[in-house]
């Protein structure tokens, strides 16, 4: 079965504003430790390619989705996950950004799973997560007995809750979190380049200035 799904919580993916993934230091610290052959100018400075920026959010998802995948633990029931679109809000003051994923499931064996083997822990977790409180309005019953008593009439929304759950106890987090930072790391290279007096440097440009 495919299931459409948007993370909630940060552990599934941190979003890129003032996270590991990318904040307001990424491009000075990456400078500043860079192994390059050529020492930067005073003048010199890194900053995203036309595009750039864009495309790094997107291959650090696509590459973020396999590494989820990959991380999961003894988790038969999940047997695909495809990068969707990334969700950005307006504005970050209450959330960042989240993940679209399309996933192959046998979801009856998910149901059950949250229905019978970890019933109370998912009780809990509704509890945890879905109390409405100051600020936040929640749109999901924050108890099991009312999650699928509703569950039929609101599937879409559901069953997505139903599918972080079932992630986040089947995920390695430490292995996760591993591969998710080196991933960013790694493909920010990609869409980066040297500029000077706010025009980039070519690798002929350098060479003619030595």
């Amino acid at each position: 079965m495919k299931l459409k799904y948007v993370n909630w919580s940060t552990d599934i993916f941190p979003g890129f504003y003032e996270s590991e993934l990318y904040n307001c230091d990424t491009l000075f610290n990456i400078t500043e430790n860079c192994k390059c052959d050529d020492e930067l100018k005073d003048d010199e400075y890194y900053d995203f390619v036309d595009n750039g920026y864009e495309n790094f959010e997107k291959e650090v998802c696509e590459q973020a989705v396999d590494a989820l995948f990959c991380s999961l633990d003894d988790a038969p029931e999940i047997t695909g996950m495809k990068f969707i679109a990334l969700h950005s809000p307006k504005y970050y003051n209450f959330e960042t950004d989240k993940i679209e994923v399309e996933i192959d499931c046998d979801w009856q064996h998910i149901l059950e799973y949250a229905q019978k083997t970890m019933r109370q822990n998912f009780d809990d977790y509704l509890h945890e997560n879905f109390t409405s409180r100051d600020g936040f309005w929640s749109f999901v019953p924050n108890n099991a007995g009312e999650f699928f008593a509703k569950l039929d009439d609101d599937f879409e929304r559901l069953s997505q809750v139903l599918l972080e759950y079932f992630i986040l106890n089947h995920l390695d987090r430490d292995l996760y979190q591993e591969r998710l930072y080196e991933i960013a790391t790694n493909t920010i290279w990609q869409y980066i380049e040297v500029y000077k007096n706010g025009e980039p440097v070519n690798k002929d440009t350098k060479d003619d200035e030595k």
